[in-house]
């Protein structure tokens, strides 16, 4: 693609930035998510090539994130197979012998190949299941039907956890033709209805509408929830808003784990105005909450902007991995006391075999977060990756040992999610793994 001249560049600026505010209303995103540094990004990858296909295709791989990775928020998957997947088979109508799911949001397909792969394994032959994909991101679905995957998309998980599923070639990881077909994908704006009611018997809708603005949650949900079969149940977030209160749904905590049950009557989509009600505290696990009386409902605050670190991960999960390599470098430089930019170039110059270059990034994370242990553990990954078990066995009983001083519940830094008691369990199953 031909770079535009400057003078061409500057007479795209205003109508580039009309076209973020249209775009990123028609997706529903809050408008506080767009920060000056964000919008100059959007502008320079739109000015990129003339033709209007493909400036709106800028726009909307600029707007929408791309920050996933196999078995993310992993109890999410623990309650879906361990709980939900057998009282769901118990409760099956006579003679219907096929499970639908739905991953609403899902980026470059992390999230539904997880699901299909372990949700698989236990169901007998004479069952059927189905996993979408839905993303308004074409870049990111292009990527989750490639299935190829590098050390960015495994952060979080051992390889005796994947290695039925994925293959590794060359560097990077394959998803086996086997969990490859049981998986499609779409692409689908969550501001616009399905194609019909009664599709899915589970939806995954995780980290999405925390970037939608209030009346776009609204349209989400009520889109979402028409497309749920009776009695079908909606994963979410732990940080996402709560579904208007006209869609009667039930609020059900299982441990750390939130759902929204669907009654078995279809609910009319909210009317227009409608608010969401304040979020509710967790009560014990497993327990059912109706949705609270209505009420009004507090002002959510914008999510934070995003920042060029975003911009850069989410590159590299699209598969932009030299792009996104060189400016994790550059970044690094400019912020050379930001852990996170170093993490990142240490994780891309492995996946690109750099491997001098990796080592000198993660020892620059080390040094600067020498009590965080999901630095120490990653570290302890890439050694391993490179053949050196000993030091890489120093490096997890290192994280293990920063870990005891934590509260099982809580959530170290940068590791997305995780819990330390699910992070102690992940480097235990490593270090076993090491002596073997």
């Amino acid at each position: 693609m031909e770079q535009l001249a400057p003078a061409t560049i500057s007479e795209w600026i205003a109508p580039v930035d009309d076209r973020v505010v249209q775009i990123a209303a028609s997706l529903g995103l809050h408008p506080g998510q767009f920060d000056a540094t964000r919008i100059r990004a959007i502008v320079d990858q739109a000015g990129r090539n003339s033709q209007t296909s493909s400036l709106e295709s800028s726009i909307v791989s600029a707007l929408t994130i791309a920050e996933t990775h196999f078995l993310r928020h992993r109890m999410d998957f623990e309650w879906i197979v361990q709980q939900w997947l057998p009282g769901w088979i118990e409760r099956a109508e006579h003679g219907r012998m096929r499970i639908d799911i739905l991953s609403a949001g899902c980026s470059t397909g992390e999230e539904p190949y997880t699901l299909y792969a372990l949700l698989r394994q236990p169901l007998s032959k004479e069952w059927d299941l189905a996993v979408t994909g839905i993303d308004i991101n074409e870049t990111s679905l292009n990527v989750a039907r490639q299935a190829m995957y590098g050390l960015w998309s495994l952060r979080g998980v051992l390889p005796s956890e994947v290695d039925a599923w994925l293959h590794p070639e060359g560097g990077r990881w394959r998803v086996i033709e086997a969990v490859k077909r049981g998986v499609s994908f779409q692409t689908h704006n969550l501001m616009n209805p399905f194609d019909g009611p009664d599709l899915f018997d589970l939806a995954l809708f995780r980290n999405v509408s925390i970037y939608f603005h209030e009346s776009a949650i609204a349209t989400a949900w009520a889109n979402l929830v028409h497309a749920l079969r009776p009695n079908g149940v909606v994963v979410v977030g732990p940080s996402d808003p709560v579904p208007p209160q006209s869609l009667n749904l039930t609020l059900e905590w299982h441990g750390d784990v939130r759902t929204y049950r669907k009654s078995g009557t279809r609910p009319r989509p909210p009317a227009a105005g409608a608010t969401t009600p304040p979020a509710r505290s967790r009560n014990e696990p497993n327990a059912a909450i109706p949705l609270p009386a209505a009420g009004p409902a507090p002002t959510r605050p914008a999510p934070e902007p995003l920042d060029e670190y975003h911009l850069v991960a989410a590159l590299a999960a699209r598969g932009d991995r030299e792009t996104a390599w060189r400016l994790a470098i550059e970044h690094s430089k400019q912020e050379p006391l930001r852990v996170d930019w170093h993490l990142l170039a240490a994780y891309l110059s492995a996946e690109l075999n750099r491997t001098d270059l990796a080592a000198e990034s993660m020892r620059r994370a080390l040094y600067l977060s020498p009590q965080q242990p999901f630095v120490a553990y990653m570290s302890g990954v890439m050694l391993d990756q490179g053949g050196r078990a000993a030091e890489a066995r120093q490096r997890f009983n290192w994280a293990m040992e920063l870990l005891a001083t934590m509260a099982d519940e809580s959530f170290p830094a940068h590791a997305d999610g995780m819990t330390v008691r699910q992070m102690k369990e992940l480097i235990h199953a490593r270090i076993v793994a090491a002596h073997h």
